[in-house]
């Protein structure tokens, strides 16, 4: 998908709503899930929304946009 939007000069937008706090450290932990590649060091994301109302870190409906 990041070649895809670089080639087609548009962003990608990545949403991690469940997985946006959990991947990057299963990553470390569990090899099987290092083909998972969705955040800023793929070439073309350009944003990410993490949803943090899901670990109840915040209200419901609460979100983050990271740039």
């Amino acid at each position: 998908m990041g070649r895809l939007a670089i080639r087609n000069d548009i962003g990608l937008h990545v949403d991690c709503c469940l997985g946006g706090y959990f991947f990057p450290f299963a990553k470390r932990e569990f090899e099987d899930l290092q083909y998972l590649e969705f955040d800023f060091t793929v070439p073309g994301v350009q944003t990410i929304s993490v949803d943090t109302h899901k670990y109840g870190c915040g209200p419901k409906g609460l979100s983050i946009l990271l740039f």
